[in-house]
């Protein structure tokens, strides 16, 4: 069970300025009840001042898990339990987006294929596709950051990113798997945030690609990538979504109908 006394105690700690260094030769006692190392402990008697700064890292990065009501032996399983969710996730294949076939840095990996119907559902359940395609991406850059971590303190941050994220994931996937023609698929004000965080989102990925073949003169693959950022502005605009000035400039500068929209709404 979590000792809150002695959060209130490193947090009280952090909070100093000015620091003595009897008082920084506290801060190194609270945080060797954490770590149990007595040869950093050692170090920092010997010359707190010249070692106040790293007690304060180290103690900051152990107040995170702390504030969250956890131990550092509960973020060691959490450890385990996480990663081993998470590469079991990331070997069920990547959601396959518009990008892939361009995109050479996952190459040869098993990719999830949509649902035959994928472009006839309603923008809310398609949008959940793609923004799972970025937490994935996101969970995976995640794991890889934590392979260059051993302490457990230093990856609970993303330690609890990839729990979240991976909770969303699958809750989404789920909604996405199981949606069946005529259902409103939890339309209204969640429906709505849904679909305009999708569109942004794609919008967003598709500038840069867009830019690329108009400068190369992209033909027909430039029209229909064309088409689908025009789904996405026509979303933002049903929803009165707010456009910023530098997007609604590239659009406009691109012949994207925005008559309904205006930028700043």
């Amino acid at each position: 069970m979590i000792d809150k006394k002695f959060t209130e105690q490193i947090q009280k700690f952090l909070l100093l300025e000015d620091r003595t260094g009897e008082q920084v030769i506290k801060g190194a006692d609270l945080l060797l009840r954490i770590n149990k190392n007595r040869a950093m402990h050692q170090r920092i008697l010997r010359n707190p001042k010249r070692m106040e700064q790293k007690v304060v890292y180290e103690l900051k990065k152990h107040l995170k898990y702390r504030l969250d009501g956890l131990t550092l032996a509960e973020v060691h399983r959490m450890d385990k339990a996480v990663t081993a969710k998470i590469d079991g996730l990331i070997a069920e294949g990547k959601p396959e987006t518009d990008d892939d076939a361009v995109d050479e840095r996952d190459a040869g990996q098993l990719r999830l294929g949509k649902r035959a119907d994928h472009d006839s559902l309603p923008p809310e359940i398609q949008g959940l596709w793609d923004i799972n395609a970025e937490r994935y991406k996101a969970i995976k850059e995640a794991r890889a950051t934590v392979e260059t971590l051993d302490a457990p303190c230093d990856r609970y941050e993303y330690l609890k990113f990839m729990s979240e994220a991976y909770t969303a994931y699958k809750t989404d996937m789920a909604k996405y798997d199981a949606y069946k023609a005529g259902e409103d698929g939890g339309a209204g004000h969640a429906g709505a945030d849904t679909s305009v965080q999708s569109a942004r989102a794609y919008i967003s990925k598709a500038r840069k690609k867009y830019d690329e073949l108009l400068a190369a003169a992209g033909g027909a693959e430039l029209d229909a990538l064309h088409g689908k950022i025009q789904q996405r502005v026509d979303i933002l605009i049903e929803y009165n979504a707010a456009v910023s000035d530098d997007l609604a400039a590239w659009l406009r500068s691109n012949n994207f109908d925005m008559a309904q929209g205006d930028e700043g709404k």
